[in-house]
């Protein structure tokens, strides 16, 4: 973190990023929340964008209170998200393999010997696939957290007047 002004990750603003992935969560869970007919799905996409929008006003208005809340919204999300990762590719990998996900009128894709073998290959390279774009999602999760507390720390130099003492210029946003 450079002293001379607001955190920064590369060349953008610790805030701006956060501001975006923000509302990009909010952009899902609400589409998670209003187009899938599931009651617990909706009322998770309900919780998680009422939680994305106190995260996204406490980033907003860059109050170290506020933060601290963000922090610890950005953590439960963080842990849900690990959650998914472990029970995830598993669910999609099973219900393709068993054929749940697929009515087995599709050609022989894979050249094996029969459709269960196909199913079964198919339904292992959609594991590893969900696998690894849960692993993409924890691992923007944990820059998100990242940032926050990187917001958080600014936000209290700011609050307590470090920045005050020096003659370096702050801008304050």
């Amino acid at each position: 973190m450079s002293f001379g002004g607001p955190p920064q990750i590369f060349c953008f603003q610790t805030r701006h990023v956060v501001i975006f992935f923000s509302i990009f969560g909010l952009i899902e869970c609400l589409w998670q929340s209003v187009f899938n007919g599931d009651l617990v799905t909706k009322t998770t996409g309900f919780v998680s964008s009422a939680l994305e929008i106190v995260l996204l006003y406490g980033v907003i208005k860059n109050q170290s209170k506020l933060l601290k809340v963000s922090m610890y919204i950005s953590l439960i999300h963080l842990t849900f998200d690990f959650g998914g990762i472990l029970v995830t590719p598993v669910y999609f990998a099973s219900q393709v393999a068993s054929g749940y996900e697929s009515n087995d009128t599709y050609p022989n894709i894979l050249g094996v010997k029969t459709a269960e073998e196909d199913r079964f290959v198919v339904g292992l390279v959609t594991g590893y696939s969900v696998e690894i774009l849960s692993t993409a999602g924890v691992a923007l999760s944990v820059l998100q957290f990242i940032l926050i507390n990187r917001c958080y720390v600014y936000a209290k130099m700011m609050e307590s007047g470090i920045f005050k003492q020096s003659k370096l210029s702050v801008i304050k946003f």
